[in-house]
């Protein structure tokens, strides 16, 4: 009889344990991104750019985790979520919020660059 193997456990941001705060921050902001990004496909603007709003608060209290590339995503968080908004906008869900949001990105952005 032959034993199933559990496949090998991922590793989070950067192979990190779980308490680490680098996957502790990469894992909150991923679950913020995904329930905004499932409203956005419900129609539920306002909870998604509350959902956005959420992250980019977590962003300006760890803005070097936020601007770092990461291996896992290809680009930064920031990245993420300024197309998110960006796509948000596009797609004219622009309100007042929307481009709140963005500029609340774009200058997480502005004040990290040296």
């Amino acid at each position: 009889m032959s034993q199933k193997r559990k496949p090998p456990r991922r590793a989070g941001a950067a192979g990190c344990r779980d308490d680490d705060p680098v996957t502790t921050f990469f894992k909150t902001a991923g679950e913020l991104l995904e329930s905004a990004v499932a409203c956005f496909k419900a129609g539920e603007r306002d909870s998604a750019f509350e959902f956005v709003g959420k992250a980019i608060d977590l962003c300006e209290q760890n803005p070097v985790y936020a601007v770092a590339r990461s291996s896992d995503l290809s680009s930064s968080l920031q990245q993420i979520i300024h197309c998110l908004i960006s796509n948000a906008i596009a797609k004219g869900h622009s309100g007042d919020k929307a481009k709140a949001l963005l500029g609340r990105i774009q200058a997480l952005h502005a004040r990290t660059i040296h």
